[in-house]
């Protein structure tokens, strides 16, 4: 199996991931015949707040598991069927310093398609007290990040044992999907 994930994306019960691709292996042998590409749930930090993390739990999808070793672009290979397995995924992502921030957005490829400017005054000012009163807040697409929601935690490590409790990794019998009756 072939996983791709950045530095600051975080899967949490990896033992569990690791149990599910086992379960799996023979679609490794000849993937040729067998091309597959594994599908999982992004949880956005988007800010993190003396109080914890404001956060969202929606349903961004993103590839990152497949059994194949060709890509098209990034981590996507539309020729293949891709399947939701339902694995969450802590991404990191916004929940940076104002200086990580300034050069996330100066340097992101999408810098040119929204004003960024205006964008990290916003992120800026949005707190543990006011988040509720935000939704659609993606800054290309706002209806992708719909609503924000906040966890108390002191550090990344302590958001993901807290949300893990909470959510509990069940990922989808490959059975059930159409590809395998």
């Amino acid at each position: 199996w072939l996983i791709q994930l950045d530095v600051d994306e975080y899967v949490y019960d990896f033992k569990t991931l690791t149990n599910y691709l086992n379960k799996y292996w023979y679609l490794t042998l000849f993937p040729k015949y067998t091309p597959v590409v594994f599908k999982g749930k992004l949880i956005t930090l988007f800010k993190q707040t003396e109080e914890g993390f404001l956060y969202i739990d929606n349903d961004e999808k993103f590839p990152f598991i497949t059994n194949l070793n060709e890509y098209e672009f990034t981590r996507y290979i539309t020729k293949v069927r891709n399947h939701f397995v339902d694995v969450n995924v802590v991404h990191q992502s916004w929940a940076r310093t104002d200086d990580e921030i300034q050069t996330k957005i100066k340097n992101w490829g999408h810098r040119d398609d929204f004003n960024t400017q205006h964008y990290f005054e916003f992120w800026k000012n949005i707190s543990s007290s006011t988040y509720m009163n935000y939704n659609n807040i993606h800054p290309i697409s706002p209806e992708v990040w719909n609503k924000l929601h906040f966890l108390p935690s002191k550090s990344i490590e302590e958001f993901i044992n807290q949300y893990s409790i909470r959510n509990e990794q069940i990922l989808i019998n490959l059975s059930k999907m159409k590809m395998f009756k």
